[in-house]
């Protein structure tokens, strides 16, 4: 058979025999001695430690750390050369190990530091990270931290060339030749390094306990006092070819180590395919692994380095098929689709059309009130259909550098505002303005960044901007498509921001390597925000899964530490603060409360300032609202716990002498509460603080129920006729405001003529539940995603809402589905809202919803796809790849928690496939909160197999030469067997040597 030799010229238009003129500093370990590495442009005698140590690989020596924590210590001579210099660049070779492990934090290329040890506000540094491809630089420490990565972990299996470059501020980095990131403001050296760093290192980490860069082969370290050209680092690149050349046929390996493995491989792969019990897709990787493991046999010239990575492909191929024993791919939902009809109202946000049909006809009436608010809105500024937005594409709030996010507040408040003068008014100029500046917002904004702040902004604009888009949701002139489109915005970018707040707390649920648990840690405004968020987002997105999980955590004790009633003294907050038990964290009668059921509660905020405890409040009193649209009632949940909030706090602001006060730890920082460092509240916070919710809590109370709120109703006068997105700080639109104007009431309601609270009840299995939904309940840090995922398909669920005890049944009872039974069967075939409305005998209308949400029925997550091969990745689903050359296929779900599995039984983000031979598809799958399962299939071309052939065609030139032919690297080193007297250089032409 004839045989290629892949012989790679380093030729390149432009560049000279003295590109290495600038070098300051080299290590191409040609000379070295035991342990000592002498770099003879600088004199600088360095020294190999741990497993490090130099081999021959062809006609390259490179140096291999070793499997654990081998380095090559530079020593602080080399930190003298690199601090002296004002402009430098950095280049190297390396090759990552298929089996190697760079996941975890370290994994340092190079590092000059000023420390061993360098610390979050200590020690200075300049080092490169293959793990992200990261370059960085700190005067004191990772906190202060500047730098820039390409974002991705390096190519593992290949040679890599990594080029830094420095001019003046501005820092690039080329990765093979090509420039992926930049940054303009890196601290000169002259900044960085006040002292010359003595700790010089290559493969090792300037942070103790960092992992080392172990299974790594390095080649040709240098440093320039210059910024390297374009054209001089792609020249240096085309070395990779050559590299990756010697690495494979450089001195042929032993055989016969291969030959048994192929054999051994041969024979299991007989026996699985007749076992019939494993992945038909791990079983083809296998077969191809073998495939090509027999071409390279055959073929009989790769090195031993290449056949101990083949055999350990084998191994691993092998792993993967017994792995898979028993696995089943589901290919359920495979068309995508989605059935929004799930029975929710819309609009059914903050406000329904009922809402706007008695407010236009207030309006027509001439109610003062709310003609005046009506005019507010009318001449606010962000109510004009020519307001401008300026959304960005992320949003920053927090960290202090580059915060943008009041342009998310106005943008946000732009768009409701507008919202509503539409379906006031049917000013179709504000509807369409809405909607653009929607749009606009959707597709700019990719993501939510900061530091822990970033959960406000999830919280806060992404609820406002879903209430914004639910209110002209039905406006003819959005198109189907863009609403689609907005829709998946707010599922793709701010409902995993969102949840995975709520879920994980930054990273504090479970305070990580303490013994102790903090759960309570963040104030309660952080979870209130979050779960108006989310169940914001299940209205709009008709998500029954995601308005569950929402609500799971304003309902339930989602830590499993909440006793009612309280008995401890002082009060702990161990347990999330948003949940109604937690927010108000004790009720109490008080001769003082004349309404309000007679009670007032401490809430979690009230110790902490008004301010605060007036923003919980009005978050909480949004989410009561959005539920009651939907049929349920949170402001009567738990014995009317949040009327007794709502009156403690409007008392606080009004500066009330003598209100009930249990002392109250609220654990700081993360800390526990018996930690002493925990902050114990001893009275609460007083002081005037108006926020733009007051006429909610009024209509709603007393316009609708009849109970009277003597303190909210002061604080309502104080307030007067509120508007809303005001002024240059966040505070003025943590509410959307105008809540005079939408939840004015006719007067006072009788209270026997109130809607009766109706009790939620169901019977599942035999057992009666006294709740009003199913499914997604559980969303704790703690418990796997596919937990309480949702009720199984088919389950039969008896509905039987009650009535509250001595109110007589007069049989008037009418579910949106047509029944009129009180009591309502169901088959949970799909996730859906059902819902029953109830004629009092006073004649006054109740409803009562119930929320059932079937495991796997819920919205499709969005997964972008790459294809990692040859070190590039791109985000396609189909590549032609040579033949026996392995690829990683990955999926990054935009949806947050979830699990993945491919058709070859791999259950991680990525597979990777060691051999391809041949043309194949396989596809990956997502599953996600809801037990939806998305999916992506991979298509993979298998290029011929290119056999040696003794030919290379010259770059420049399209001559061929023989395989004796000189080929050198750009200092004369010579590559490849020497024809007498031949080198070639940049221009294609053939000098003496």
């Amino acid at each position: 058979m004839k045989k290629t030799v892949f012989l790679f010229l380093l030729l390149a238009v432009g560049i000279s025999l003295h590109a290495e003129d600038n070098v300051v500093m080299k290590f191409d370990f040609g000379n070295v001695s035991s342990k000592n590495v002498i770099d003879e442009v600088s004199g600088i005698t360095a020294k190999m430690m741990g497993s490090a140590k130099v081999e021959t690989m062809g006609t390259y020596n490179v140096m291999e750390l070793g499997a654990s924590s081998g380095y090559l210590d530079m020593t602080a001579d080399a930190g003298t050369k690199l601090a002296g210099l004002t402009n430098f660049s950095i280049s190297c070779y390396y090759f990552v190990a298929d089996a190697a492990d760079i996941t975890a934090n370290g994994n340092f290329l190079w590092a000059f530091s000023t420390s061993t040890a360098c610390t979050s506000s200590a020690g200075s540094y300049h080092a490169y990270r293959v793990n992200a491809q990261r370059v960085a630089s700190s005067t004191n420490g990772y906190s202060n931290e500047a730098g820039f990565e390409q974002g991705s972990a390096s190519a593992k299996g290949r040679w890599v060339h990594v080029c830094y470059t420095q001019l003046g501020k501005t820092g690039r980095l080329y990765i093979d030749g090509k420039q992926v990131a930049s940054l303009t403001t890196m601290p000169t050296l002259a900044t960085l390094f006040s002292t010359s760093p003595k700790y010089c290192w290559l493969g090792r980490a300037p942070f103790s306990g960092d992992a080392y860069l172990a299974k790594t082969k390095i080649y040709d370290f240098c440093l320039y006092d210059k910024a390297l050209t374009l054209t001089a680092i792609k020249a240096k690149a085309a070395l990779t070819q050559d590299l990756d050349f010697q690495y494979r046929y450089g001195t042929p390996g032993n055989f016969a180590k291969l030959q048994t493995a192929i054999e051994t491989a041969e024979a299991n792969l007989a026996a699985y395919k007749a076992s019939g019990k494993y992945a038909q897709a791990a079983i083809d990787d296998y077969e191809d692994v073998i495939t090509y493991s027999r071409y390279l046999l055959d073929e009989g010239k790769v090195s031993q380095p290449f056949i101990d990575q083949q055999v350990a492909a084998l191994t691993a191929a092998k792993t993967a098929v017994t792995t898979s024993s028993g696995f089943v791919f589901s290919v359920e939902n495979l068309d995508g689709t989605y059935d929004t009809q799930r029975g929710f109202r819309h609009p059914g946000g903050l406000h329904t059309q009922a809402d706007f049909d008695r407010i236009k006809r207030q309006i027509a009436e001439k109610n003062s009130k709310v003609l005046q608010a009506y005019n507010i809105l009318k001449s606010a500024e962000y109510a004009q259909s020519t307001t401008a937005t300026y959304p960005v594409e992320t949003i920053v709030r927090g960290g202090g550098v580059g915060e943008n996010y009041m342009n998310a507040c106005r943008g946000a408040a732009i768009a409701y505002q507008n919202a509503l003068r539409w379906k006031i008014e049917d000013n179709k100029a504000c509807a369409k303005h809405a909607v653009d500046v929607l749009m606009q917002w959707a597709k700019t904004t990719k993501a939510i960044g900061g530091d822990s702040n970033y959960a406000l902004a999830a919280g806060l604009y992404g609820y406002q901007f879903a209430q914004a888009a639910e209110l002209v949701r039905d406006y003819e002139g959005w198109k189907a498509d863009d609403f689609r489109t907005f829709q998946r915005w707010m599922l793709d970018v701010w409902y995993p921001s969102a949840i995975g707040f709520l879920r994980g707390r930054n990273g504090t649920w479970e305070n990580a390597g303490r013994w102790w648990q903090a759960p309570g840690h963040y104030w309660s405004n952080w979870g209130l925000c979050n779960a108006l968020c989310v169940i914001s987002i299940g209205v709009l997105c008709d998500d029954v899964n995601i308005y569950n999980q929402g609500m799971s955590y304003i309902k339930y004790d989602q830590v499993g530490t909440y006793k009612n009633p309280r008995t401890a003294v002082p009060i702990q907050n161990d347990g999330l603060t948003e949940f109604w038990g937690n927010l108000i964290v004790t009720t109490t009668d008080w001769d003082q409360e004349t309404g309000a059921y007679g009670k007032v509660g401490q809430m979690n905020e009230s110790g902490r300032d008004t301010g605060h405890s007036a923003m919980a409040l009005g978050l909480a009193v949004d989410i009561a609202q959005q539920g009651w649209n939907q049929g349920d009632d949170l402001f009567s949940y738990m014995d009317h716990r949040l009327a007794a909030g709502i009156e403690y706090v409007a008392a606080q602001t009004q500066s009330v002498q003598g209100l009930p006060w249990t002392n109250y730890i609220y654990g700081s920082s993360g800390y526990y509460y018996t930690d002493s460092r925990c902050w114990t509240m001893t009275e609460p916070a007083l002081g005037a603080q108006m926020r733009p919710y007051w006429a909610t809590v009024i209509g709603h109370y007393e316009g609708v129920k009849g109970v009277k709120m003597p303190f909210s109703e002061i604080s309502l006068k104080n307030m007067g006729i509120d508007g809303g997105g005001l002024g240059g700080t966040s505070g003025g639109y943590d509410h959307l405001g105008y809540s005079v104007l939408m939840h004015t009431q006719d007067g006072v309601a009788e209270r026997d003529k109130a809607p009766v609270e109706l009790i939620a009840k169901m019977e599942v299995n035999g057992k009666d539940i006294m709740h009003n939904e199913l499914g997604m309940l559980t969303n704790t840090f703690a418990t796997t995603p596919l937990a309480n995922r949702g009720v199984a398909k088919g389950t039969v669920i008896t509905l039987s809402p009650t009535l509250p005890e001595g109110v007589e049944d007069t049989g008037k009872w009418q579910w949106e589905s047509g029944e009129t039974t009180r009591q309502l069967t169901v088959v949970a075939d799909a996730s859906h809202i059902y819902r029953v409305h109830y004629i009092s005998a006073a004649g006054t209308e109740s409803e009562q919803s119930y929320a059932i949400a079937v495991v796997g029925d819920g919205q499709p997550t969005t997964l972008l796809p790459t294809i990692t091969y040859n070190g590039t990745t791109t985000g396609k689903t189909e590549i032609e790849v040579e033949y026996g050359q392995g690829v990683t296929l990955s999926l990054l779900a935009m949806g947050g928690y979830g699990e993945f599995e491919w058709e070859n039984g791999a259950k991680t983000s990525s597979t990777t496939l060691r051999g391809i031979t041949r043309d194949r598809q396989i596809t990956g799958c997502f599953i996600n909160q809801a037990g939806r399962r998305n999916y992506v299939t991979f298509t993979l071309k298998a290029k011929p197999a290119t056999p040696i052939d003794t030919a290379v065609e010259s770059v420049g030139q399209a001559s061929q030469h023989r395989a004796s032919d000189a080929i050198y690297d750009l200092s004369g080193r010579r590559i490849k067997a020497a024809h007498p007297g031949q080198v070639y250089v940049s221009n294609g032409k053939k000098i003496r040597r």
